[in-house]
């Protein structure tokens, strides 16, 4: 059964480019997820983030929980692409793997980062009951003495406030692909587990970039750079 949206998600997306949707999977969803994650736990642990790429190529239940019609109709609605394919996936472990934090950039877009183009959107999930950290971001105070300019209040009004982790492992956070991400601040303080699913465009193509700790993965597939993804490795999933 589809997702309604409500009017306020669809606005907070419009507007900040970002929005959670709550109870979007179900306790049977969640627990399958969790169960397959942790299934899998062992080997991808043996080298983390680097093993921790496209899960949904391992289960056909997993690749639905994912990137399946529920999921897929909200990214084809807040994208406004009525075709999507599925880009990849990719499993965080927060501080249990430290070392992959040094591979990740401070701050990035999911266009910037990710290796391929034509990123429709990105979806993050709480895998398991996340601590996420709190984001400070100092803004300069006015000299004492000195009242703010017109320009500068309505300057910080216009503030965007930082992307922050979903509050419930039911819940997902849809954010647009060129939003800034803090990376290293979401999950080098983070105790749990996170997945980011990417959806696509059709036409996409496998592209370079220094910022994909794994940009050279597709290439065990046969794919070269500027190669277009095919559906029987990336599958149309909204048609």
């Amino acid at each position: 059964m589809l997702h309604q949206l409500s009017n306020h998600v669809l606005s907070e997306y419009k507007s900040k480019g970002f929005t959670e949707i709550e109870e979007l999977f179900s306790d049977q969803e969640t627990a399958e997820l969790f169960q397959a994650i942790q299934d899998a736990e062992t080997p991808i642990m043996a080298s983390s983030f680097l093993a921790g790429r496209n899960l949904f190529e391992s289960s056909k239940r997993l690749q639905n929980i994912i990137f399946g019609p529920k999921n897929s109709h909200i990214a084809s609605t807040f994208s406004h692409q009525k075709a999507l394919q599925i880009g990849y996936d990719q499993l965080f472990f927060g501080s249990a793997d430290l070392k992959y934090l040094e591979m990740l950039p401070e701050f990035a877009s999911l266009n910037d980062m990710s290796s391929m183009n034509g990123i429709a959107i990105g979806m993050l999930l709480s895998v398991d009951v996340l601590e996420p950290p709190e984001i400070i971001t100092e803004e300069p105070e006015a000299p004492i003495g000195r009242s703010k300019t017109r320009e500068e209040i309505l300057e910080e009004e216009a503030e965007i406030e930082p992307i922050s982790f979903p509050k419930e492992p039911k819940n997902a956070i849809f954010f647009d692909p060129r939003v800034e991400i803090p990376w290293r601040a979401w999950f080098e303080d983070i105790k749990g587990t996170a997945l980011l699913a990417v959806w696509v465009k059709p036409g996409a193509r496998y592209v370079q970039t220094k910022l994909d700790p794994l940009n050279n993965a597709l290439k065990n597939e046969g794919y070269a750079f500027g190669d277009v993804l095919l559906a029987e490795t990336h599958p149309l999933v909204k048609k």
